[in-house]
């Protein structure tokens, strides 16, 4: 009995000696960071350290953003205590961020810093932006030097260039570009038309912001469609005349020479595209002989006319097999074979909730799924043969004006203008129709025009007021048709001579 008592004794003095020894070690000095990590250049983001040092009282510190990027020195706090900081950084990259901390008397505690690694301007987020005055339907061209092109309104400036990251290169002023979009030649000539106010001149401008040529394409209170270019360079422009014929298709040479032109009795015409054998298509709206889809030779005759009394003034599409794809008959989808014959129409699902609009632009994926967004607020996926895929919901923001049109990138993601109540922004949607991630850009001012995706894997989306440059998981190089006018330079043809 007794050897178990002294055994017992032993066991709890060991014991207390080892709580003992823990308790009268010396703390370790300690220091850790918190924060998110990605965001969006230009933004400022929240970051927080606590240091602690058994040798000091008071702490400060301090933040390392990036290499000679540092904060102020903190006021002195007590050991443990939070301090808070905010950052934004003007470029996209990956940051490592590493705080320090000193006590009272200026010198650096010695503990192994936590970092906290951040990127920004990443996939979903965004690259930067820039406030364009008033862009309204006006569309984002990117040329194959990553330079963005959009025509503004206000200020007098017709046409604006950015660099890739959205910020300011150079402007050239003409008549307001108030609905037409920009489309890139292969040279790298920036072409567009004004609107009513254009005198019906039609601009050619050079890469480096220099007026090249200055085209009448039309009479007076007239205006010219975002052009398309065929196979041979030749340049087709839509002119919407006060007169009869009072839709024109002009064929152009790259000089400026006018080829041919053909007339169609309606008011309102959508863009032109050209298909690979260098047949031009286009819907008309207004007058009921004239309403319908159009093919054109590329020698001016035509091809063939499909009527149809309730076609409008959307852009069309053309699959890898030739089908051409356009709203029409009562604002539903339509196929039509390369000859004009109607294939299927489609109806958004479930029938009755939804339409499509004069903006409800097609585009289409590498498995020849079709996307198009319809008025309230949905993006639908429709099979090769007509058949519904599915629907996904994109917010309010989606389609508050109708000319939000998707584009399709790598790995079948598509992207479409949503939103929610804290702003507009983009969505990225997977091949199933699930959200793979949304990207808010704030504001309250509506997505109203196409999605263009750059070559740098950049999505560049314009609200009424302002430009994004939102990243993404790249562009989409075997579609046929993947965004408005099928490509970021907006060529609006399905052809490969770029």
């Amino acid at each position: 009995m007794r050897r178990r008592m002294m055994r017992a004794t032993t066991l709890a003095a060991a014991l207390l000696l080892l709580l003992t020894c823990e308790r009268d070690a010396p703390q370790e000095p300690s220091l850790e960071v918190d924060g998110p990590g990605k965001g969006d250049v230009g933004k400022a983001y929240k970051f927080t350290a606590t240091a602690t040092d058994p040798q000091s009282d008071s702490i400060s510190i301090r933040f390392i953003w990036a290499e000679g990027d540092t904060s102020d020195w903190s006021n002195l706090v007590a050991g443990g205590e939070p301090v808070t900081r905010e950052h934004a950084w003007a470029k996209r990259g990956t940051y490592l961020v590493t705080p320090q901390a000193r006590n009272q008397a200026g010198t650096s505690i010695p503990a192994q810093a936590g970092t906290q690694l951040v990127t920004v301007g990443g996939i979903g987020s965004v690259r930067g932006s820039h406030a364009n005055g008033f862009t309204w339907y006006c569309s984002p061209a990117v040329g194959l030097d990553g330079t963005v092109y959009i025509g503004r309104v206000l200020g007098g400036i017709g046409l604006i260039a950015l660099y890739p990251d959205a910020s300011y290169k150079w402007s050239i002023s003409t008549r307001v570009c108030f609905y037409e979009t920009p489309a890139i030649g292969p040279d790298g000539t920036v072409y567009y038309g004004p609107d009513e106010e254009g005198a019906g001149e039609f601009y050619a401008v050079n890469p480096d912001g220099s007026m090249k040529q200055r085209l009448q394409v039309a009479k007076t209170n007239s205006w010219a469609r975002c052009p398309a270019f065929g196979p041979d360079g030749t340049i087709y422009v839509i002119a919407e005349w006060a007169e009869s014929p009072g839709v024109r298709l002009i064929a152009l040479d790259p000089d400026g020479t006018e080829k041919w032109t053909f007339g169609a009795d309606a008011l309102y015409a959508s863009p032109p595209v050209v298909g690979p054998e260098g047949v031009i298509f286009f819907s008309c709206e207004g007058v009921d002989t004239g309403a319908g889809v159009y093919a054109v030779e590329p020698n001016g005759e035509l091809k063939w006319f499909a009527a149809d009394r309730y076609a409008g003034t959307a852009p069309l599409a053309i699959g890898a097999d030739g089908t051409i794809y356009s709203v029409g008959g009562s604002e539903v989808l339509e196929a039509r074979s390369p000859e004009g014959r109607l294939l299927w129409s489609y109806t958004p699902q479930p029938e009755g909730s939804e339409y499509f609009g004069c903006g409800s632009s097609p585009v289409i994926g590498p498995d020849g799924t079709i996307y198009i967004v319809g008025l309230k607020h949905s993006l639908y996926a429709v099979n090769p043969d007509g058949t519904h895929r599915w629907r996904y919901v994109t917010g309010f923001w989606a389609s508050r004006d109708p000319l939000s049109i998707p584009a399709v990138g790598c790995d079948r993601v598509v992207y479409v203008a949503s939103g929610d109540s804290t702003g507009l922004g983009i969505d990225a949607v997977n091949p199933d129709g699930t959200q793979r991630w949304r990207c808010i850009l704030g504001g309250n001012a509506a997505l109203t025009t196409a999605l263009a995706i750059g070559a740098d894997s950049t999505i560049y989306a314009c609200s009424e007021d302002s430009i994004y440059a939102v990243g993404c998981e790249g562009p989409c190089s075997d579609a046929p048709w993947p965004m408005f006018a099928h490509d970021a330079q907006h060529s609006g043809y399905t052809g490969r001579f770029r």
